[in-house]
């Protein structure tokens, strides 16, 4: 079997996996993204913790970005594996107690 061939039949029962697990679904849509187009897709970049992950390198890396003084600047720098790669930073941040849940600020207790 083409792993285009395996490709088409996962494709195809994309509802069946959804509803054995979220999770599941989610590694499998991330897989199959990443065969369209010649560029590695990972399918969450349009999400909070990939903005997260992306703005963190800013701070630590851009030296033309606007908070680079506050952070880069003094030293601050990324744990070496999550800079190049997100699903570490992912993997690791996922399993933290309170992941998604929603950051109250003081300014919203006032």
């Amino acid at each position: 079997m083409l792993v285009t061939d395996a490709y088409e039949i996962v494709l195809e029962n994309m509802d069946a996996i959804e509803k054995i697990s979220g999770e599941l679904y989610m590694a499998v849509k991330i897989i199959l993204e990443s065969f369209e187009g010649n560029r590695y897709k990972h399918g969450m970049s349009r999400t909070k913790i990939y903005h997260v992950w992306v703005n963190m390198k800013n701070r630590c890396f851009d030296e033309n970005y606007i908070a680079y003084q506050e952070y880069g600047r003094r030293g601050i720098t990324v744990y070496n594996e999550w800079i190049n790669d997100f699903f570490a930073f992912y993997n690791y941040v996922s399993k933290l107690p309170h992941f998604g849940e929603k950051i109250i600020h003081l300014t919203e207790l006032i």
